[in-house]
């Protein structure tokens, strides 16, 4: 019994310690942007609330992973000189610039992002977009919405 009792506070306590996987979108979760009426969408700055919580999961040892729907091969910061009102960022550049440290960037291609997350462990995920969220939470992964001002729905009255 006692060698029972043993094994499970060592289960316990590994489990306990074990690092969380914390999973972040990257465009309008992390990097913010909002509608020009000249170049379509351009940077509007970081999400500093998002960015203190990917730096708090780092500091306790968390592994934070930026997993986003951009297309790999898009990943050279578009078409435009980094000056430019319309220049996007690549994920690296931007994350850099911002002076976040991640364990790892996925790029899903245009495909939902559950399938990933489920396959590296996500515990726990951050993501602006609500199909995103429902398919994530549909197969039991913890979620919390990202909202954009620049695009959140607003609620027509009397809804």
């Amino acid at each position: 019994m006692k060698q029972i009792f043993e094994n499970w506070k060592r289960y316990l306590i590994e489990d306990m310690y074990e690092p969380k996987t914390i999973t972040f979108d990257f465009d309008n979760t992390i990097m913010m942007t909002r509608p020009d009426e000249d170049w379509g969408q351009v940077v509007d700055g970081p999400n500093e609330d998002v960015i203190e919580i990917m730096r708090d999961h780092k500091q306790k040892n968390h592994r934070v992973i930026v997993v986003t729907s951009r297309m790999k091969a898009n990943e050279t910061g578009g078409p435009y000189d980094p000056d430019h009102p319309a220049y996007m960022p690549s994920v690296a550049e931007y994350l850099e610039k911002q002076n976040i440290v991640v364990d790892q960037i996925i790029f899903t291609n245009g495909n939902l992002k559950v399938d990933k997350l489920i396959e590296i462990g996500s515990d726990l995920h951050f993501d602006d977009d609500e199909e995103e969220l429902d398919a994530a939470d549909k197969k039991g992964i913890k979620t919390v919405q990202i909202r954009n001002p620049h695009y959140a729905k607003v609620p027509q009255k009397g809804q």
